[in-house]
């Protein structure tokens, strides 16, 4: 027969028993020092601050507009600098002013008209330049020479007139008169423009070149009134029958 073999109890070895119970509490201290250093890490990653978040400058975008271009507003503004003195570049050197553009110059001009009881023509180097009758003639200032014609009346002379720029010149046109006989039958009065010249006949009477209304009266046949233009260079003759 087999002996059982019977583990001795530990009251019979207390030294095995302290053993026993050094060895687990270096295990357990062993563990836990472990446990503590790992919670100690954990704890101490877990408590540090959390990286800071950079968050970058807000950028306005500018709406784009009705051509469909669009851009950005940028925040920062570019320095303005004070504005440089009139003939001076922000530099501080000068600057030469530019004289302004000018139009063509326009030459000086004169006016010239002539009073002249009747109408002429005006010419000048023989051209026609105007009438008296019509607006003052433009010419440059200076020395002109004018040439007034009225075929009708026989006249024609030449004036010689000194144009001033801006500021215009009127040449009277001296007296012009020719002799004028008048006849009537039987005979009559005769009258220019309310004045009496005499009676019939009349010969070599003076008037001014031009038309005038010439009145003849009768005592018995009554009065006319005819108009008779006096021209320069030929015979001016009235002859005027009363009794018709």
């Amino acid at each position: 027969m087999f002996a059982t073999a019977v583990a001795p109890s530990p009251r019979r070895h207390p030294h095995l028993r302290v053993a026993l119970v050094i060895a687990a509490a270096t295990v357990v201290g062993a563990g836990g020092s472990a446990w503590y250093v790992n919670r100690a890490t954990w704890l101490s990653a877990s408590s540090s601050p959390p990286p800071a978040v950079v968050t970058p400058p807000r950028v306005p975008v500018e709406a784009p507009s009705p051509s469909g271009a669009s851009g950005a507003v940028d925040d920062v503004k570019e320095p303005v600098s004070a504005a440089a003195p009139a003939g001076e570049s922000p530099t501080g050197s000068l600057v030469p002013e530019t004289p302004p553009a000018s139009g063509p110059e326009v030459p000086p001009e004169a006016f010239v008209s002539f009073d002249v009881p009747f109408e002429v023509r005006i010419y000048e180097n023989g051209g026609f330049v105007g009438t008296n009758t019509s607006d003052p003639i433009r010419v440059p200032p200076g020395r002109h020479t004018f040439t007034l014609v009225n075929e009708s009346l026989g006249f024609r002379t030449e004036y010689t007139v000194l144009a001033r720029a801006g500021r215009p010149t009127r040449q009277v046109v001296g007296s012009h008169t020719a002799p004028l006989s008048v006849n009537a039958e039987p005979w009559a009065e005769v009258f220019v423009a309310g004045r009496r010249l005499g009676q019939t006949p009349i010969d070599g009477i003076t008037l001014p070149v031009g038309t005038h209304q010439v009145t003849l009266r009768h005592p018995t046949l009554g009065e006319r009134e005819v108009a008779m233009t006096v021209r320069l260079g030929g015979l001016n003759r009235l002859a005027v029958d009363m009794r018709r």
